[in-house]
């Protein structure tokens, strides 16, 4: 008789981490296995993403990944080159912190590529346990223009439960400047994960850790974060000059009244969102962002 060929099995499941030849992925039973990498699979997987996989013994080979939705991708170090950092996401929770520095130009970028990509923000304030300044009323900036905004702290737990109650049910990546705190503000959200930054990879047998590598955990109640690494700025990839107007929402109810219907807002005659900042019904801070990423791309 001839040897019996192992039973295999083809398995879906979600992309929780890559670490180059391997891949940890999440089954629809809640277990988490890894997966051997192949590199004529012709695309590298990111967490989030939907594959198949087949079971053989105790081997698993990755075979297929589906087609992308919800993508949060950002420019690279190359012309025309871009990183793509998550898929299927149904929230981007964007994390400034009272310190280092609250920076609302890369808050507007974010902005920016979540509404390309068809996302939802949630604007985050941590560290709000730190003496602030105007921190927290800069950050009302968002709220008023309808952004689900939470000042949080991941130090003291305040406003730690009402975030998480935001997120649950949802598959959520955490961006932001890097020493925001977002590592911390994890290990609050769920805090019965074992967030181990020391796991030594079986193929490179160097470690693995979350602020270089984007990796998703899984709490209670539904609650799947995605923990991506700190970045010093965000390219954007993909958005033409003209769709930025569009992703600016204090600019919606006033563009229909410009002069020109292909108005850039950045001067012309008969300006309608121009108007509203000189009355300060914009404001400043988020016009010059604006302008910014316009002589950006």
């Amino acid at each position: 008789m001839g040897i019996v060929p192992p039973v295999s099995e083809v398995v879906s499941a979600i992309v929780a981490a890559n670490f180059g030849k391997e891949l940890e992925v999440l089954c629809q039973d809640g277990s988490v296995v890894t997966c051997e990498l192949s590199s004529s699979l012709g695309v590298a997987p990111v967490p989030g993403d939907r594959v198949n996989f087949r079971q053989e013994g105790d081997k698993r080979y990755l075979e297929k990944v589906e087609e992308r939705s919800r993508v949060l991708r950002r420019a690279g170090h190359r012309a025309g080159e871009e990183k793509i950092l998550a898929a299927h996401v149904d929230l981007v929770v964007v994390v400034s912190a009272v310190k280092p520095a609250l920076k609302e130009g890369l808050i507007d970028r974010y902005l920016v590529a979540i509404h390309h990509e068809g996302m939802t923000p949630v604007v985050v304030l941590n560290k709000a346990d730190l003496d602030g300044g105007d921190h927290a009323e800069r950050m009302h900036v968002y709220a008023d223009l309808g952004y689900p905004t939470h000042i949080v702290s991941a130090s003291t737990g305040a406003g730690i439960a009402e975030l998480r109650e935001e997120l649950a049910g949802k598959t959520s990546v955490l961006v932001g400047h890097s020493g925001v705190g977002k590592s911390s503000l994890l290990m609050a959200l769920v805090p019965e994960v074992e967030i181990d930054t020391g796991t030594v990879s079986s193929y490179s047998g160097k470690g693995r850790h979350t602020t270089t590598t984007a990796r998703m955990y899984v709490g209670r109640a539904g609650v799947r974060i995605i923990d991506s690494p700190g970045i010093r700025s965000f390219g954007l990839s993909g958005v033409e000059r003209r769709d930025v107007r569009d992703y600016f929402v204090e600019f919606e109810s006033r563009a229909p009244h410009c002069r020109f219907r292909d108005c850039l807002h950045l001067g012309d005659d008969g300006c309608a969102v121009r108007a509203a900042l000189d009355r300060g019904d914009i404001t400043k801070i988020r016009y010059e962002s604006y302008c910014r990423i316009l002589e950006s791309l």
